[in-house]
């Protein structure tokens, strides 16, 4: 199995431990990187790029081969995923720029793959209007992830 890893996790000075997560229909996983709660949960302290259902700072369990098992609980953050073909990576530097205007925070993938968090739903509003316009204007494509 082949694993995706986190470079860059947002909130890397919280964690201090890892967990795989099975991508659905791959063979791959996501090493997820997160803090013992020592309540036997795990907060995620990455914004996925792979995996469904999974925002920062939510609250996971894990099995005894260190594989995500559930959520726990939710903490209430949307996690958006945003694609930039090559045409589109021109849009790149302008697009970060008015998401970290919004609030909102972002790791990098690769040079065409980001995920976003957007804080909480409530708070996000501004963010999904603007991923909306860009998706629909063509200057990336975007996913709700989480």
């Amino acid at each position: 199995m082949m694993s995706r890893v986190h470079l860059s996790p947002i909130w890397r000075d919280k964690a201090n431990y890892i967990i795989n997560a099975a991508i659905p229909d791959d063979e791959e996983y996501e090493q997820l990187w997160v803090q013992k709660m020592g309540d036997g949960t795990f907060m995620v302290c990455c914004i996925p790029f792979f995996i469904y259902g999974v925002s920062l700072g939510d609250l996971i369990a894990e099995d005894e081969n260190h594989y995500m098992t559930s959520v726990v609980r939710r903490s209430g953050r949307f996690t958006a995923r945003l694609y930039f073909s090559e045409e589109q990576r021109r849009f790149k530097r302008e697009t970060v720029d008015e998401l970290i205007a919004h609030g909102a925070q972002n790791e990098w993938a690769t040079e065409s793959l980001m995920s976003v968090d957007c804080g909480t739903l409530d708070a996000s509003t501004h963010i999904v209007d603007y991923l909306i316009r860009g998706h629909n204007t063509g200057k990336f494509l975007y996913e709700n992830a989480g």
